[in-house]
């Protein structure tokens, strides 16, 4: 189930990068869209091993 959110907030934030590649998002928001799903992702791969 983790593995799975893991897997989704990776397609939102190239999403995110590819809809302010094509000039539809504000560029300005990467970074904190990166940092944030960074630390999304952190979050969710210790849970994936605490099994």
């Amino acid at each position: 189930m983790w593995g799975i959110a893991r897997g989704e907030a990776v397609e939102a934030i190239a999403t995110t990068e590819i809809a302010i590649e094509a000039g539809d998002g504000v560029a300005e928001a990467l970074p904190l869209v990166l940092d944030r799903g960074n630390a999304v992702y952190a979050m969710l791969s210790g849970l994936c091993r605490a099994r």
